[in-house]
């Protein structure tokens, strides 16, 4: 039997811009995706609201990095913590449907 191996990637970056499709290319917001599980990975370190545009940017990327759910969580002033998990297939599966 051979040996093999296998990378998992605990982090990554996104960069949502105008035309943002390579590496170098100009960007507005960027921010850390950290691996959670299989499929899964947080949002972290957004430093402004996403737009209904950065939204779906990062729903298009996610997918075709087969990323199944986005979580963010934001933390309130009084230390509350409120946590969203993005369903990435069902999500461009329902934006493909509304076209």
């Amino acid at each position: 039997m051979a040996r093999t191996a296998i990378i998992t990637w605990l982090s990554g970056v996104c960069r949502v811009g105008e035309d943002c499709e390579k590496y170098g290319d100009p960007y507005e917001i960027s921010f850390t995706l950290q691996w959670l599980s299989d499929g899964t990975y947080e949002i972290i370190g957004v430093d402004k609201p996403l737009t209904r545009e950065d939204r779906v940017a990062i729903i298009n990327a996610a997918e075709l990095e087969e990323i199944k759910e986005l979580i963010t969580r934001r933390i309130a002033s009084d230390g509350t913590a409120r946590t969203n998990t993005t369903n990435v297939t069902k999500v461009h599966h329902n934006q493909s449907r509304d076209k």
